[in-house]
C-alpha cells in the first residue's frame, strides 16, 4: 500500500467573509508525514517530514487557521529514535503562533516492538505548547480519544489503533495485523454515543477525525465501521475526516444523520507522488462547512479535483446569491439536478437578467420553461420543470417586484414532488402582481424544506428573469433598475447579444427576432443621453 506524505488545508465556515463569529473557522489538516531516518522506503521519503511540516505550518499561519490537526502516522516509529522526535515537535509547534493543535493516533505511530501508545504520546506531546487541553487530559488518563469545541462545531478524535480483541497497537501482547485489524472498542463506542448526545443538546454540529476511514470498506477501513456509522447517524454529525489510505476520496456515509442530512466522508490526500520539488498548492483543498445545516463543499487548488457548489445568479443582495448573503447553494452529487446538467461555482454569480450562470462557459440553466404568459389574476399559469430524478421542488417569483421573495404569495411551489423527466406544473398568479420584469428562483433537491437562501445537500438552484403581463418583451434599457443606463446595463446588453435566452427579447428593440447591431445602435443612443 502506498503511503505518501501530504498536507491539506481545510476551511470550515458558515459565512464567506471571515468575521468575529463563532461559526466562522479555518482548520489546517495534515496527514501521513511518516517522519523517520530514511531517504526512501518505497512509498514515502521519511526524511522529508520536517520540511514538509514546515511548509504546511507556514501555509496554515498565512491562512489564519483557527485549528491545526494531524490525522495520524506523524512518524514512522520503526525508522526513528523516539528520543529525537523533539525536532519534529518543535517544527509542528512553531512557537511563533497561538493556533491550537490536536493529533490523531496512526498505526505507524506505535508499531509493535518500537513504541507503545503511552511512549509515543509522551514524546509526541513534548515541546508542543499549543496542544488542546482536552488531548493532554485524555492522554494523562491513558486514553487517546477526546473531544473539544470551536464555536458551533464539535470536534471528536477517535482512536482506532486496537486489534479486534481490544489489544492496543504497540502493546507487546498484540498479535494481530496492524493493517487490517483496526477497531474502535465497545467502551469507546459508548463514550462516543454519549459525547455526541451532549453536543446535540448544546446545538452543535460534530466532525469526526480518525486515522483509518469510517465510511469505506476493505482492510484500510475501521473494521467495525458499521457500528461507528450507526452511532454517527443518530446524531448531528456532518463530516468524517481521515487519512491512512494515501489517496484522495470523497463520498458519504450510508444513510443520513438525525437531522436528515448525509454525512460527508473525506479521505485526505493530494498528488500520489508529491515531493518537495512539486508545487505544494496541488496538495491543498478548502472545505466549506455550514455548521448550522451540515452543508459543505470541497474547493480544489492546483491539480486537485474540485467538488464545489452550485449557486444562483439573481441580483444580490436584494435576492441573496453570494455566500456572504447566505445565498442558495447546493452540493453537486451528479444525481439530483434540474434539466440536462449542473455545474459548480466558487460563489454566486449575480447578474442583471440572472444570466451569470448562463454565461460562465457552461450554461446549465435549462430545467425550467414557462409555457404560458404570466398574467395577473391567472389561476393557472403553466411551467415545465425537468428533473434528473425523483425529488422535491421549492420555487419563488417576486410578484410585486419589490426586490425580495419574502411575501407569502411569492412561493409558488412548496415541496412539490417531481418525477424524473418532464413535469407539467401550474401555479396561480396574484391579481396584484406587478407587470414588468421580475426574478424567480427554483430549487430542487431530494430532502425538501428549502428556503430561497441557505445550503442544500444535493440538487440544483436555477434563477430566472420572468416577465409578468401582456407586454412580454417591451424594450428595456435600464436592466438593473438603478435609474441610470450605464456600463452595467451595457454589459447586460452584450450578454443578451451573445445569449439565446428568451428573456433577451427585451433587448430586441426593432423586434426583428434577433439582438443585433441595429439594437446596439438603439442602446448606444440611450447610453449617452
Amino acid at each position: 500500500m502506498r503511503k505518501n506524505s501530504i498536507f491539506v488545508v481545510v476551511v470550515i465556515f458558515v459565512s464567506f467573509t471571515l468575521v468575529a463569529d463563532a461559526g466562522v473557522q479555518k482548520l489546517g489538516v495534515m496527514t501521513d508525514i511518516h517522519w523517520g531516518n530514511a531517504d526512501d522506503v518505497g512509498y514515502v521519503t521519511p526524511r522529508d517530514g520536517i520540511p514538509k511540516v514546515r511548509e504546511a505550518i507556514t501555509q496554515f499561519k498565512a491562512d489564519n487557521c483557527d485549528l491545526i490537526i494531524h490525522l495520524g502516522d506523524y512518524i514512522h516509529s520503526s525508522l526513528i529514535d523516539m528520543a529525537i522526535i523533539d525536532q519534529m515537535n518543535i517544527t509542528w509547534d512553531d512557537g511563533n503562533d497561538s493556533i491550537p493543535r490536536a493529533f490523531v493516533l496512526g498505526n505507524h505511530d506505535m508499531e509493535s516492538g518500537y513504541a507503545t501508545k503511552a511512549e509515543y504520546f509522551a514524546v509526541a506531546t513534548a515541546e508542543q505548547s499549543n496542544l488542546v487541553s482536552e488531548q493532554l487530559t485524555a492522554g494523562a488518563s491513558g486514553l487517546y480519544y477526546f473531544s473539544f469545541n470551536t464555536g458551533n462545531l464539535h470536534h471528536v478524535v477517535l482512536d482506532s489503533q486496537f486489534g479486534a480483541d481490544g489489544t492496543p497497537y504497540g502493546d507487546p501482547c498484540f498479535t494481530g495485523n496492524e493493517i487490517g485489524d483496526q477497531t474502535v472498542p465497545p467502551e469507546q463506542l459508548a463514550w462516543l454515543d454519549n459525547d455526541l448526545a451532549t453536543a446535540d443538546a448544546a446545538g452543535k454540529k460534530s466532525i469526526i477525525y480518525t486515522h483509518q476511514s469510517i465510511g469505506s470498506g476493505g482492510i484500510t477501513a475501521i473494521q467495525n465501521n458499521t457500528e461507528v456509522q450507526n452511532i454517527l447517524k443518530g446524531h448531528s454529525v456532518i463530516l468524517c475526516v481521515s487519512g491512512h489510505r494515501h489517496e484522495s476520496w470523497r463520498g458519504y456515509i450510508p444513510g443520513t444523520n438525525k437531522d436528515g442530512f448525509r454525512i460527508r466522508q473525506i479521505i485526505a490526500d493530494g498528488l500520489a507522488n508529491w515531493n518537495l520539488e512539486d508545487d505544494p498548492n496541488n496538495n491543498f483543498i478548502e472545505l466549506h462547512v455550514d455548521g448550522v445545516s451540515g452543508m459543505h463543499a470541497i474547493v480544489g487548488y492546483g491539480g486537485e479535483t474540485s467538488d464545489e457548489l452550485d449557486y444562483g445568479d439573481s441580483l444580490d443582495p436584494t435576492y441573496p446569491t453570494f455566500l456572504a448573503s447566505d445565498g442558495a447553494r447546493h452540493t453537486v452529487d451528479g444525481v439530483a439536478y434540474l434539466g440536462s446538467t449542473v455545474d459548480t461555482e466558487l460563489n454566486g454569480q449575480p447578474r442583471p437578467l440572472a444570466l451569470g450562470d448562463d454565461n460562465d462557459g457552461n450554461d446549465d440553466e435549462d430545467g425550467v420553461t414557462f409555457t404560458s404568459l404570466i398574467i395577473p389574476g391567472d389561476p393557472c399559469a403553466t411551467v415545465n420543470v425537468t428533473a434528473s430524478t425523483t425529488g422535491l421542488l421549492n420555487a419563488w417569483l417576486d410578484f410585486n417586484a419589490d426586490g425580495d421573495w419574502d411575501d407569502a404569495v411569492d412561493q409558488i411551489f412548496t415541496n412539490q414532488l417531481l418525477n424524473a423527466g418532464l413535469n407539467n406544473l401550474t401555479f396561480p398568479v396574484p391579481a396584484l402582481a406587478s407587470p414588468g420584469v421580475t426574478y424567480g428562483r427554483f430549487r430542487f433537491d431530494t430532502y425538501g424544506g428549502l428556503s430561497y437562501t441557505g445550503p442544500a445537500c444535493d440538487g440544483e438552484v436555477e434563477d430566472y428573469t420572468v416577465v409578468i403581463g401582456e407586454q412580454g418583451c417591451e424594450a428595456v434599457f435600464d436592466f438593473d433598475n438603478d435609474g441610470d443606463i450605464d456600463l452595467s446595463d451595457l454589459s447586460t446588453f452584450v450578454e443578451c447579444w451573445l445569449n439565446e435566452n428568451p428573456i433577451c427579447c427585451l433587448a430586441d428593440y426593432d423586434t426583428n427576432g434577433n439582438v443585433d447591431l441595429k439594437d446596439f445602435a438603439s442602446f448606444r443612443i440611450n447610453l449617452v443621453q
